[in-house]
């Protein structure tokens, strides 16, 4: 889980040093090794909010602005991988979920911004403006 790197990057370079802080959720090594990725929150201990989780993929930034294994930080595309079809493959679902394509469950955000054309920096403030979950708009924000 990536988030590790903003809320306990700083505690861990501390307590493990920094080699082994720098190698906490190592995305971009597990995918040079041919590994299938999911990242998630420890929600109730961090937030559930996936374009954090996105976020702290991309950019590793603890705290304190340290960045936590820079040679471990992933592309937009990649960090969204890791909630989408990285997950789904994990259960054995990947032939009906984690990607919108013909044939596979409607569900899915329509979200503020495209986070493969966005700073890193601004991936955390992106927002959902509406949920289709089986087809069906089951939220959608006031004023779209």
């Amino acid at each position: 889980m990536t988030l590790h790197t903003y809320y306990w990057g700083d505690v861990h370079i501390k307590n493990i040093g920094k080699e082994a802080a720098f190698f906490i959720s190592p995305m971009k090594a597990a995918k040079a090794a041919g590994l299938v990725m999911s990242n998630h929150t420890d929600f109730n201990v961090t937030p559930l909010d996936p374009f954090w989780v996105i976020w702290s993929a991309m950019a590793r930034e603890s705290r304190s602005g340290t960045i936590i294994g820079p040679d471990q930080r992933v592309d937009a595309y990649t960090a969204l991988q890791a909630l989408t079809t990285g997950p789904a493959w994990q259960v054995f679902e990947e032939d009906r979920k984690g990607k919108i394509k013909e044939g596979m469950l409607a569900d899915f955000v329509v979200i503020r911004h495209n986070p493969l054309k966005q700073k890193v920096e601004d991936i955390k403030d992106n927002e959902v403006l509406a949920t289709v979950k089986e087809g069906r708009v089951v939220y959608k924000k006031i004023g779209i």
